[in-house]
């Protein structure tokens, strides 16, 4: 598994099959998560808040539903 602490070459190619490190808030373990399974996530509208964009820009997600990048 990747750690977290490096630095790694940027993947100009996304798809939906790539995965993604993060923590699982229920128990702080270290997962895997695939591109797909986190547009499911805010697709559905499992999701509130902001992030980073790859581009630098900052999204905003309110239930699900993307409300501004900036």
């Amino acid at each position: 598994m990747g750690r977290i602490d490096q630095d790694y070459a940027t993947d100009s190619t996304v798809t939906g099959t790539d995965k993604v490190i993060g923590t699982d808030a229920a128990d702080s373990s270290t997962k895997n998560y695939t591109i797909d399974g986190i547009k499911g996530y805010i697709l559905t509208g499992g999701a509130t808040g902001s992030f980073t964009a790859a581009s630098g820009e900052t999204v905003t997600v309110v239930d699900g539903i993307i409300t501004s990048i900036v």
